[in-house]
């Protein structure tokens, strides 16, 4: 297993497509939080009411999750994984798909974990710069950063899970588009009809849910076991695809 998740992280961090998707990333992010500020900026300027209120670093870096295209970026880089032939050059080595695939997975969470880490740093730094205020580091503040890069790592392993389910990119990329749009706004509709807050429930509110500035210690702690779940069962479930193709 070792060997296998070295040679799957050499494999990725020599593939140029995978820093070209990570930096597209943090290009996009700060795009976002330069026109914010400029919009900050311009209404300071012209003592108009602030729509954009002042930020920091730490604001930034929370309110990142919300904006940044990053969760598309990691779908795009995990796909084309598939899309060249996972298993041609090393099933004949003597592994089992279980175990290549288990490399693979956990590759993937590495691999995000830089991408994520990468533009959290990108948009704290910039963010910091541009309002200079870096932003008080309250107690929850880190909590709340762990549990939001969770909820990331997470989408990677369900986008992960559909790739092995659909063995094609291509299925998989519009059905975990279609996820992200219609679930969030169907458990709205179904959160406004009970009357309970279900927001943790899915990765697309949750997200939504705990980048904001004031969030509270139980919807934090039922937002992470959710995206540990969600986690949980999107490597069980692609081990138990592959298990069915075992030779």
């Amino acid at each position: 297993m070792k060997r296998l998740l070295l040679f799957e992280l050499r494999k990725l961090f020599k593939n140029k497509s995978f820093y070209i998707w990570t930096f597209a990333s943090v290009a996009l992010s700060l795009i976002y939080l330069l026109c914010s500020f400029g919009m900050f900026s311009l209404q300071s300027s012209q003592n108009m009411q602030r729509i954009v209120s002042p930020e920091s670093g730490i604001i930034s870096a929370i309110g990142f999750f919300k904006t940044s295209p990053v969760t598309v970026f990691i779908l795009m880089f995990i796909c084309n994984d598939f899309d060249n032939g996972i298993l041609k050059n090393i099933i004949s080595r003597g592994y089992s798909r279980q175990s290549i695939f288990t490399a693979k997975f956990m590759a993937v969470i590495v691999s995000t974990l830089f991408m994520v880490i990468l533009n959290l740093v990108a948009v704290f730094a910039v963010s910091s710069a541009l309002y200079h205020n870096i932003g008080s580091i309250y107690a929850l503040f880190i909590p709340q950063l762990i549990i939001l890069v969770f909820g990331l790592i997470s989408f990677a392993g369900i986008f992960f899970m559909l790739c092995s389910i659909f063995k094609k990119s291509a299925p998989a990329i519009v059905v975990s588009l279609l996820a992200l749009l219609a679930l969030p706004t169907g458990i709205s509709i179904i959160s406004s009809y009970l009357h309970i807050n279900l927001s943790c429930l899915w990765l697309g509110n949750a997200v939504s849910t705990l980048a904001v500035n004031n969030i509270s210690v139980q919807t934090l702690l039922a937002s992470g076991v959710c995206i540990i779940v969600y986690l949980v069962v999107s490597y069980i479930v692609s081990i138990s695809v592959v298990k069915k193709l075992e030779v």
